[in-house]
């Protein structure tokens, strides 16, 4: 189990780790100190994203070996937002001016719909797909969905 983050003073940096004899360790710090995050497991990682105001977009994933490592970054910098799991697709969202849902997946291959905006591994800039696609990639794939939303009354 991993917790890190929150506030004391100061934004912290510190993650804990507890094996499953509850013995704490603490691996690598967050590459910045911050509180507000949201985290969620995916596959053999735990996620930690956003905090510290709209000035953080940044993600830091470990491994099971407690290894600290940087995905792609959240579409946009946000807090108080909130992290799930659903199947194969770590979801964050919250706390932005538009209805925005950043999807994560470790698999090979995502499927995009019409007028998603997306970026993974090393795309220079975030592109839009105008129809529906599977995205297939070599290695797993690190980046973001920004899932469309709409108001459904």
């Amino acid at each position: 189990a991993l917790f890190g983050g929150g506030y004391n003073g100061s934004a912290s940096s510190t993650v804990d780790a507890y094996n499953t004899s509850l013995i704490r360790s603490t691996p690598t710090k967050f590459s910045q100190p911050r509180n507000l995050l949201a985290a969620t497991t995916l596959g053999s990682y735990a996620l930690f994203g956003g905090g510290n105001g709209y000035s953080f977009p940044q993600l830091d994933a470990y491994n099971a070996s407690l290894i600290r490592s940087n995905p792609t970054a959240l579409s946009e910098a946000r807090y108080n937002l909130e992290a799930t799991t659903v199947g194969n697709y770590a979801l964050f969202g919250g706390e932005t001016d538009y209805p925005t849902v950043d999807a994560y997946t470790i698999n090979n291959k995502v499927q995009v719909f019409p007028e998603t905006k997306y970026k993974f591994n090393d795309m220079q800039n975030e592109q839009t797909s105008s129809t529906f696609q599977e995205i297939s990639l070599s290695t797993p794939i690190s980046g973001y969905i920004k899932v469309k939303t709409t108001n459904i009354s």
